[in-house]
This record gives structure tokens, sequence and C-alpha cells, in this order.
């Protein structure tokens, strides 16, 4: 039910939007090509295949849909992870999809996360993106997506400990959990 109501609320607003929606200022090929310059080091989703790492990045893009604000910085993040997983399919394109999941679509990246056991690596970047400003609507969001996955209260917990301590680069955190 979790799913199927998170899968309603994206199939309503992608009704809404047929383009991906970016801020005036934001200048989203400059962040683009300044994330495949600066990719990150390493992500654990780069190791599998291109299908599943498709659909992390549309499940994590769709997040874009439950927040207005600071989305440079959002985009950012969500550009550096794109370049480090490698993906072949466009990223304004996988933008312009994570508006348009289905139902089944969730399904099947719920099932996916839960069969590669990467459930952990999408929640802490999903919280990432979400946590440069906190809203409402987007914290709901998260919610209801770690609703979906089955996280554990204690996960979700730690998985939002270490976030912060990512977040303002608190080392001492991170490496206590």
């Amino acid at each position: 039910k979790q799913i199927e109501s998170l899968a309603k609320q994206i199939e309503q607003l992608t009704a809404q939007v047929t383009v991906p929606v970016v801020e005036e200022r934001t200048n989203i090929d400059a962040i683009l090509a300044e994330a495949a310059e600066n990719p990150f080091e390493y992500h654990e989703v780069a190791n599998f295949d291109e299908h599943v790492k498709v659909q992390y990045m549309k499940m994590l893009l769709a997040v874009f849909e439950y927040t207005s604000t600071r989305l440079d910085e959002r985009y950012q993040f969500a550009a550096k992870i794109y370049y480090t997983l490698n993906i072949q399919t466009d990223f304004l394109l996988l933008l312009q999809k994570s508006k348009t999941l289905s139902v089944q679509d969730v399904r099947n990246f719920v099932t996916i996360v839960q069969e590669t056991e990467i459930t952990e690596h999408f929640v802490i970047d999903l919280l990432m993106i979400a946590g440069v400003e906190q809203q409402s609507i987007t914290m709901q969001y998260v919610a209801k997506v770690v609703a979906a996955m089955a996280v554990s209260e204690k996960n979700f917990k730690t998985y939002c400990q270490l976030t912060t301590a990512i977040l303002t680069v608190d080392h001492d955190t991170i490496y206590e959990l």
C-alpha cells in the first residue's frame, strides 16, 4: 500500500510536469560539467549493471519533485553520483523519466534494492539530497520511500546520523558509525 501511495503521488505530479524543472538561475550544464570533472571517488552501486544503476538514479532523482529550494546543491550532489556510477543514459533524460515513474517501477525498484542489498546506499544518498535544506514535503517523501523499503527505525536513525556527519564533515562520527 505504501509503495502504491508513493507511486501514485509521483504519477500525479508527473501529469503536471513534462520537462525537468530547473530554477532559472540553475545552470544545469555547468553543474553537469563540474560533476563530470569531479565525481565521487567510489560508489558501491557502480559495481552493478546498467539497469540497476538507471533504476537507482531515476528513483533518486524523483526527490526533485518534492523540493523547491537550493536546487543547485541538490543537482550537484545527484550529478556527482550519476558520473560516479558511469551511467550511459543522459542525466536530463533520467531526470525526466523520474517524473513518470509508475507503481510497477517503484515495486521493481524496491525488489532490486532488496536483492542487491543497496538499501543503505540509496537511503543515505536520498537523505543527502533531501538534507541540503529540509522541507516538510521532501521529508514526507523520504519517509514514504523508507517505509516502502521496510527500513527499520534503528537503521534509519543510523543512516540519518551518518548523513548528518557527512553533511557537517564530522569525521569522528563518520568513523564511529
